[in-house]
This record gives structure tokens, sequence and C-alpha cells, in this order.
């Protein structure tokens, strides 16, 4: 099972003199540029996905939605956004999230939270995923993942 959570908002643009560094005829590639640690919050998410749910309750397909919390320590998740319920899914893709219809009062400037995925039927819903997300954490891979062809022609 995987998720993923898209983070969107302004591209910082690269630094000045570094288009002008590529050579007379080059092509000129987009460079990536680190993030500001103001980029990773919660306002920047911009929607949710999960695929491959591993579904223990005898059902083909599952209905399923997903909760956002805030979390203090010591204290129980607050939720604070509930998704649509997405039907006969074991790969949902949620409606883009639209901060603008959030409670007034949610601090959208927060690097964590949690993400609790629930599925089931006929209005019988379990917690299948509990996802703590920490946006701080994020770091660049593009130029460090390293693919190579396995046996069966999948991609490790």
């Amino acid at each position: 099972m995987s998720t993923s959570a898209s983070v969107g908002g302004p591209i910082p643009q690269p630094p000045p003199g570094q288009a002008a560094a590529l050579p007379p005829g080059s092509t000129a590639r987009a460079l990536h540029v680190e993030l500001p640690s103001q980029q990773r919050r919660l306002r920047h998410l911009r929607n949710v996905a999960a695929r491959n749910i591993v579904n223990r309750n005898g059902h083909q397909l599952l209905d399923t939605y997903f909760t956002l919390h805030l979390c203090d320590t010591g204290r129980p998740c607050k939720e604070f956004y509930r998704s649509e319920v997405i039907k006969n899914s074991l790969n949902p893709t949620w409606r883009s999230l639209d901060f603008g219809i959030m409670p007034d009062r949610l601090d959208t400037s927060v690097s964590c939270f949690v993400v609790k995925i629930w599925g089931g039927k006929e209005d019988v819903y379990q917690l299948l995923i509990e996802w703590k997300v920490c946006l701080d954490g994020l770091k660049y891979l593009g130029q460090q993942v390293i693919f190579r062809l396995v046996a069966g022609g999948s991609l490790l």
C-alpha cells in the first residue's frame, strides 16, 4: 500500500545568473531549487491519494474517505477536515483541498499533521491507515535517485 500527498504553491525562481551560465545553443533545463521552509506547510497540501489499499474485511472494493488532524503533544489529534467518500475503490484519489472552506481559526502554517484513511461499506467504517506527515522532513531526491531495471521489467 502506498499513499501520496501533493505539496504545491509558487515555484521559486533559480538564483540570478544561473540561466546566463548555460553555454550558447544548449537546451535550458529546469533546475531544482530547495523549497524555503515556509513553503513546507499544511496550506501547501493540494490533494491526498492512496494506492493498493489492503482490504481485510472480505469486500472486493471499499468506500473510503480521509480525515486530517492537527496534533499537539500529549493530546488526542483534533480532526479539522473530512473528505468526500470515494465509492468502490482500493486506489482512491480525493478532490483537491480547498483551505478557503476550512475553519477560520485553523493554523495552516503548521508543518506536521496526521492523515487518517477510513474504509468500509454501508456507513460502517474502520481506520485503515494513520500517517503522520512532517513536511519539514521533505528533501529533494531527484538527482540522487538511481533506477535500475530488474527481472520482469520493473524499475527499482
